[in-house]
């Protein structure tokens, strides 16, 4: 019997009083019935996908197609429970392992034997392109290599040529300009908003994969005719993109992944086809973690934005919820500090209405709830404002949590579903869940209510769980299930398909991000930057060349990724497989399982192929050219020295060419040690990978950074003449009429002011070309953009727009960095202020000798310094406890540690024993000064604000037999909000000198220490940096050779001061470099300047405290005779 009952529904015009009928059990839907049997006390018995089997099964003894009889249902389930079931034949698990095992076995024999090799489809073309590179380049990979070549890449080519086929070493560097682009309308996320493909410059900020911040370094011309495809992903997303842009993807059908591949590689390749008729997709991108951004001052608290987003009136300050969430969302918003108050008379039933007001909350300047609603232009126009778009995680976090809590809804399994209606308030919910990097769908959506169509709205449905809570409201969140182990779909999004398009302009950029990717599209989608090609490898193997190839990269990852790429073509090129079936039909025999490797045959005989993720080995074949060639990668830093492959035969085989890929990164060319580090791999471990008393072909394209970088010094012939090193110009020779291109200058910044584009420069440059091209040489006549009258003029606009940028990246020749400035001293310029002195000497007008000791969980780093009394200083010895004997290192890659060197057991001992021997050595030795006088070390300070080393360091001066010479320090951040030292009121018992202070000790830590301002001291230390030698109060190193303080100068410039205002006074606050890591030496030469600040040394014009003088020894009992007399 049906019976009728109210629910309570909302509606356009607010929450009313619906009178529905109850189901009838004998016609059921299948979503209505398993909601109805998930409904007891049991929780869920039953999903729609075991429903839907069941119907399957059952056919139509349970109902008909579109419903389901429950009574019918139940009787099918007896039924099937009890009947009698036959006895299982052995071990059912175990005849599922037989089965599996017979499955393998009969794929392997399938594809042991690889049968008859396919026929030479060119041999004219295979033979002409293995004594030409440039024809091999053009005929087999047609979509790389489309553009027209210029003389400097043929004299490249040659280069190459000669280098594989004769020998000899050869470091080229390219103009920029050649690599994977997007379409110019790709919108690209910035910190500020969006910006597009073609609107981005040099110097913009995007976001890369990790949603950290990451400057544009480089960006090319506009590139025409080039072939283009639309990548579309599953969650709707699709981006325009020419055929050699880089994706880095998983890849279902390979063992290690990530990998990097080119979009015309995976175009054939996206659909999986199954036994069962599903549609699986083979490759899939994670999804991009939450962009990171600053938090902002914003005028509502988000969640309160929020909530009045969900439910709020649009022209009101009104919110409605449901009467039982009411007392919830009172006090959630009071924790947001703003108030909800309860309006009775807007009640309807289950429908209680509030306003968001301050009246009853904590006194507030803040403007009232609806007055800043206005002022953000939200009243009747509901939108996320921008400034909550590019605000921080968590206010971003707390913004869709308000949303979520009032208008989204969350299934038992944990599907989230929130519709809105059609505007821009739902394209600013998708960027919201883009920034937050949730993966979403969403879908357009119409409802009918009593006889009326209402919409459109649109539907979004995505999964969250408990790790990253989108609910405040505990009924919501309560819901959410725990993260699985591993990572769920719900954080990829795969790629459903690549379909050619007709080709519209492109351009590449690229960022300053450690993985090379940065996001791009409305959805964000990590996308990758330009890099290089690997055909020199394949030509060389392919054509017999050579029989051992090495390749490298700046690290093993990117050496990695690039094996990966020749894999691709390999296995995939179609014309490499109609020319050299002999090598790429073997390798296409795999299907891409590398186990099958072993047991691969050819007319009965082992291939012996070899298909790993760190080389690869060619099939041995009879009559072939590559017959067992190996292809090996490494990257610069990591194990490279012995590198050999034995043969199946027992003949053992070294690289005889080597293929070094970019060697260094944007890190390591800022850093002169890493540098070093670098070049001496480069000298010693690989151009010795041959073996001995044999030479190596080498190929080095490179790109040069800055200035003394790596790639500067290995191009440069004076100083390494062997590379034969090349530096191809995008000009040659500039034009000689500069007044006119000063004119041309202003007109091209006026016109892009007024225009936004170049007009009026080009118009004034093709009415003066023939004065403006005069003098003028460029390598490549045909590079220039659709809106340039030539590539004299495109050339002078990448002058124009960042000098510095187009002498590093397009003429190879950076421009001299500034010789420093009062704000900031170069590694160069402080290694370079050596006093040539012999080490560990102190110089003859020194009266103090100090000490300091930084501490770290695996080194000890000290310094000695000696002093004049006008602070005037000499670095006599700095080092590292443990030695590690060699000229470059960091604190994470220490090889000798405290703990292996003092064979102490834990960290606390390891620390204790090992500044016993440091203090050991030094304290108790003797410094012969230049007169013949021997100095001792008069006070050596010890760092005690590193993290458990605290305690070890106060007990350790309070037993060290020199403890009259020791003392814990502290330093202290002073900024320009904080009390400075000179406002520090004296106690009894402190000691008070300039910018620092012994305070009076008492209680568990009673050793006298120091307590400084880290601040002023190192502007003290940069400023006596910066004094000329030979002035009062410089500071100088000991020696004559400056590489030798390479390291020590890298710490002394680890960072940078920033003057900050604050309670009437400027300040500078110090703050680390992010590219250099160590700054070790820095506070170790700051804590030697404070000792002997304390020992006297006075610098003239500081106002330094002069030491106290001895004060008269006095009895008690002179003392009473004093006070009577």
């Amino acid at each position: 019997m049906q019976t009728a009952r109210s629910t309570w529904s909302i509606t356009p015009r607010g929450w009313s009083r619906r009178w529905g009928v109850a189901n009838d059990p004998r016609k059921l839907r299948p979503g209505e019935l398993c909601r109805l049997l998930n409904s007891t006390p049991l929780g869920e018995v039953i999903n729609e996908r075991q429903l839907h089997r069941h119907r399957t099964r059952a056919g139509l003894r349970i109902g008909d197609g579109r419903h389901v009889d429950l009574l019918r249902y139940v009787a099918w389930l007896v039924e099937i429970r009890h009947a009698p079931r036959p006895e299982p034949d052995g071990d059912p698990y175990e005849k599922v392992k037989e089965r599996a095992r017979a499955r393998n076995i009969a794929l392997a024999i399938a594809g042991r034997d690889i049968g008859e090799l396919p026929d030479v489809g060119n041999t004219e073309r295979k033979e002409h392109a293995a004594s030409d590179f440039r024809f091999f380049c053009e005929s087999y990979f047609p979509l790389t290599f489309h553009l027209p070549w210029s003389p400097d890449h043929l004299k490249v080519i040659e280069k190459i040529e000669q280098a594989v086929q004769r020998g000899g070493l050869f470091a080229m560097a390219m103009p920029r300009g050649s690599g994977k682009a997007l379409a110019l309308d790709t919108p690209l996320p910035t910190p500020t908003g969006w910006t597009t493909m073609g609107d981005v410059q040099v110097g913009d900020v995007l976001f890369d994969e990790r949603g950290r911040q990451c400057p544009v370094v480089f960006a090319t011309e506009v590139q025409l005719d080039r072939p283009c495809y639309r990548v579309t992903f599953s969650d709707g997303e699709s981006i325009v993109c020419d055929a050699d842009h880089l994706w880095t993807i998983d890849d279902r059908y390979a063992r290690r992944n990530p990998k990097t591949l080119r979009t015309a590689e995976m175009a054939g390749r996206v659909i999986l086809s199954t036994k069962r008729g599903w549609i699986e997709h083979r490759y899939r991108i994670p999804l991009a973690t939450p962009i990171e951004t600053v938090c902002e001052n914003l005028p509502i608290p988000p969640y309160s934005l929020g909530v009045w987003l969900g439910n709020g009136a649009c022209g009101a300050s009104t919110i409605t919820n449901h009467a039982d969430d009411m007392a919830e969302f009172q006090s959630l918003i009071r924790h947001d500090g703003e108030f909800l108050d309860e309006k009775p008379s807007g009640n309807a039933g289950k429908a209680a209405c509030g306003v968001m007001t301050s009246t009853r909350a904590i006194p507030t300047i803040l403007a009232p709830f609806r007055s800043r609603l206005r002022s953000l232009g939200l009243l009747n126009n509901k939108h996320i404002p921008a400034v909550y778009l590019r605000a921080c995680v968590s206010q971003r976090s707390a913004l869709l949590q308000g949303i979520m809590d009032t208008d989204g809804s969350i299934s038992d399994s944990g599907a989230c579903e929130l519709t809105l209606r059609e505007g821009r308030l739902c394209d600013d919910m998708g960027e919201l869940l883009s920034s937050l990097g949730i993966k979403y769908g969403s879908a357009a959506k119409w409802v009918n209510l009593d006889g009326k169509r209402f919409g459109p709205y649109r539907r979004f449905s995505f999964r969250a769980y408990a790790d990253r809570p989108i609910f405040r409201l505990i009924r919501k969140r309560s819901r959410l299930r725990p993260a699985p182990d591993r990572a769920p779909p719900a954080r990829y999004r795969f790629i459903t398909a690549i379909d050619p398009v007709p080709s519209v302009p492109v351009r590449c950029i690229q960022v300053d991000s450690p993985s090379h990717l940065y996001l791009a599209g409305r959805k964000m989608v990590p996308t990758h930057n330009t890099t290089i090609c690997e055909c020199a490898c394949i030509w060389a193997v392919l054509n017999g060349h050579r029989e051992f190839v090495c390749l490298i990269g700046s690290d093993e990852g990117h050496a990695m990724d690039m094996l990966d790429s020749i894999k691709m073509e390999l296995d995939g090129n179609d014309l490499l497989l109609e020319d050299y079936p002999e090598v790429v039909f073997p390798i296409q025999c795999l299907d891409g399982i590398a186990n099958r490797c072993k047991g691969q045959l050819y007319k009965g005989q082992r291939t012996h192929i070899g298909w790993t993720a760190r080389e690869i080995v060619l099939p041995t074949m009879p009559g072939s050219l590559a017959s067992g060639a190996i292809i090996k990668v490494a990257g610069i830093t990591g194990r490279i020295r012995g590198m050999k492959y034995k043969r199946a035969d027992g003949h053992t085989v070294r690289p005889s060419l080597v293929v070094i890929d970019d060697p260094q990164t944007d890190e390591s060319a800022r850093s002169l040690s890493q540098c070093a580090t670098r070049e001496s791999i480069l000298a010693g471990a690989i151009l010795g990978l041959a073996g001995p008393g044999k030479k190596i072909s080498g190929i080095m394209p490179c790109t040069v950074i800055r200035p003394s970088d790596m790639a500067d010094n290995i191009l440069s012939r004076d100083k390494h003449p062997e590379w034969n090193g090349e530096r191809t110009k995008m000009v040659y020779a500039f034009p000689t009429d500069e007044k006119l291109w000063q004119r041309y200058g202003e007109l091209r910044a006026e016109s892009l002011r007024q225009h936004g584009d170049i007009r009026l420069a080009t118009e004034f440059y093709v009415t003066n070309r023939e004065s403006m091209d005069l003098g003028a040489s460029v390598a490549w006549a045909e590079r220039f953009n659709h809106d340039e009258a030539s590539a004299i003029q495109h050339a002078m606009n990448l002058k124009l727009q960042d000098e510095a940028a187009f002498f590093a990246e397009y003429q190879n020749e950076p421009l001299p960095t500034d010789a420093g400035t009062d704000d900031e001293l170069m590694p160069d310029q402080i290694a370079g202020k050596t006093n040539r002195l012999q080490r560990r000497v102190i110089p003859i007008g020194c009266n103090h000798v100090t000490m300091f000791i930084d501490v770290q969980a695996n080194l000890l780093f000290f310094v000695v310094t000696a002093w004049e009394d006008d602070f005037t200083g000499y670095v006599v010895d700095y080092g590292a406890f443990p030695d590690q004997k060699r000229p470059y290192f960091t604190l994470r890659d220490a090889r000798n540690t405290l703990a292996l060197a003092t064979k102490a057991s834990g960290l606390e001992g390891s620390i204790y024993a090992g500044l016993e021997q440091l203090t050991g050595e030094y304290l108790s030795r003797e410094w012969k000064r230049d007169d013949g006088a021997m100095l001792r070390i008069e006070r050596c300070l010890i760092d005690a604000n590193w993290g458990s080393s605290t305690d070890v360091v106060y007990q350790f001066c309070r037993q060290s037999a020199h403890a009259s010479v020791i003392m814990p320090s502290h330093g202290r951040f002073v900024g320009a909000s904080s009390q400075p030292f000179s406002e520090y009121k004296r106690k009894p018992g402190d000691r008070l000198g300039h910018n620092w202070r012994m305070p009076n000790v008492h209680g568990k830590r009673a050793v006298r220490h120091v307590v400084y301002d880290t601040n002023y001291w190192k502007t003290f230390i940069h400023a006596r940096l910066a004094v000329a030698m030979g002035d009062r109060g410089c500071l100088s190193l000991y020696g004559d050779n400056p590489d030798q303080h390479r390291l020590f100068a890298e710490h002394l410039s680890a960072e940078y001061r920033v003057k900050t205002e604050g309670r009437g006074r400027t300040v500078d606050e110090w703050k680390m470099r992010p590219e250099r890591g160590d700054n070790h030496w820095f506070d170790c030469l700051v804590g030697c300047s404070v000792a002997a600040s304390i020992q006297g040394a006075v610098l003239a014009g500081t106002g330094s405290v002069a030491p106290q003088a001895a004060r008269e020894r006095v009895s008690f009992a002179e003392l009473q005779r004093r006070r009577r007399g």
